[in-house]
């Protein structure tokens, strides 16, 4: 398995059941990939090379067969990385499966329609819960993007948010300073620019106005989603303004704290990128 890979999963080839276990299989499928949303050919095929770091970090609940759907369906929301490779399947040689009669199966679409309601209908109401930037939009300025943090929603036992060097954090990071309290509603942070410097800033509580300027476009962005950060990255003025009271701005860079690469003065900002552009 490749570096880029997280998680490999199989697909049966060619079934050798019973033509209404496969027609059950096929309908099952379909209904799994139109109540959760994973694009993947094969949910319960038993062949999977999971690396072991994966489950550090997402807490699986199920104790029953539905224990796949959870799965599949919790790696999609983290964004891992997959392949599918096709494996052979034979025919049961020795007794029968004790999974296809009425009770089985109804307990089976009752458990799954209950892990529907925790991972994908009360995910969907926290996601748009988030009233600020659509992400996906294009960053209007130079010198920014945006990125996306690994997000593990444990509901009632809370969320796992992962950022790590040079993955999902394109650069080493050298540095981390974050800002709270910030009870006064007039506060205005930031108002300066760098020479070199490569910064993420996430507001991992609450929400504020961020500020972009290079110079030329100037844009705003209001900052409320924990799981999305915008790259402040060198020759890039910006200005946080709009604080609530409940807000927690984090800050990653990729350099130590130099006062000589600042730059706090808005006309020599202008100055510094004529020069240098």
């Amino acid at each position: 398995m490749t570096d880029e890979i997280d998680f490999v999963n199989g697909f049966k080839i060619k079934r050798h059941d019973p033509w209404y276990r496969i027609v059950i299989g096929k309908v099952y499928h379909w209904i799994m990939k139109l109540m959760f949303g994973f694009k993947i050919r094969d949910v319960d095929c038993d062949f999977r090379l999971i690396r072991r770091n994966i489950f550090d970090k997402i807490d699986l609940k199920r104790k029953t067969g539905i224990i796949c759907v959870e799965m599949i369906t919790k790696f999609h929301q983290a964004d891992l990385r997959f392949v599918e490779v096709g494996v052979n399947h034979y025919n049961r040689e020795y007794g029968c499966s004790q999974f296809f009669n009425f009770s089985r199966l109804l307990r089976t679409f009752i458990d799954l329609f209950k892990l529907w309601w925790e991972i994908i209908f009360l995910y969907s109401i926290k996601e748009k819960s988030s009233k600020g930037i659509n992400y996906d939009k294009k960053i209007k300025v130079k010198n920014s993007g945006v990125i996306r943090l690994q997000f593990y929603n444990d509901f009632s036992d809370g969320n796992l948010v992962i950022g790590e060097s040079e993955k999902n954090v394109p650069f080493e990071i050298r540095r981390i300073y974050y800002i709270n309290n910030l009870l006064n509603s007039n506060a205005i942070r930031g108002e300066h620019a760098h020479k070199k410097l490569k910064q993420i800033i996430f507001c991992i509580n609450g929400s504020f106005i961020l500020e972009l300027d290079d110079g030329t476009n100037k844009q705003k962005i209001t900052m409320d989603n924990p799981y999305y950060g915008i790259k402040l990255y060198a020759k890039l003025w910006h200005t946080m303004t709009s604080f609530s009271k409940d807000c927690v701005v984090l800050v990653l860079a990729d350099d130590y704290y130099k006062e000589d690469d600042y730059i706090r003065d808005y006309d020599k900002f202008l100055e510094y990128i004529n020069k240098n552009d």
